[in-house]
């Protein structure tokens, strides 16, 4: 039986960067610039994790929007049930 765990798998994108992590987050923070997607933050989840004891590799989490896509979806009642996925973008607008 599969779990829901693997079932995951199937709905990510795993591509390995030839950069370190920092080089990866740089260039990827650039591209989303260019096109005009907004970045709201960066989360280092290995230092977030650090400070409650845990001990993790490096991961870090790059939060993007684009306020014309939110707005639209903020606009009709039915799709407000995806304002979590772009909370932290109204915050920063």
């Amino acid at each position: 039986m599969k779990t829901k765990a693997s079932n995951l798998n199937n709905i990510f994108l795993n591509n390995e960067s030839c950069y370190n992590l920092e080089e990866t987050v740089d260039k990827l923070s650039g591209e989303f610039l260019s096109a005009n997607w907004k970045i709201s933050v960066v989360h280092d989840l290995q230092e977030t994790l650090h400070k409650n004891g845990k001990e993790v590799l490096p991961v870090k989490i790059i939060e993007i929007c684009k306020p014309e896509y939110s707005g639209r979806l903020l606009e009709k009642d039915a799709e407000r049930m995806y304002s979590p996925l772009i909370a932290d973008e109204l915050k920063e607008m």
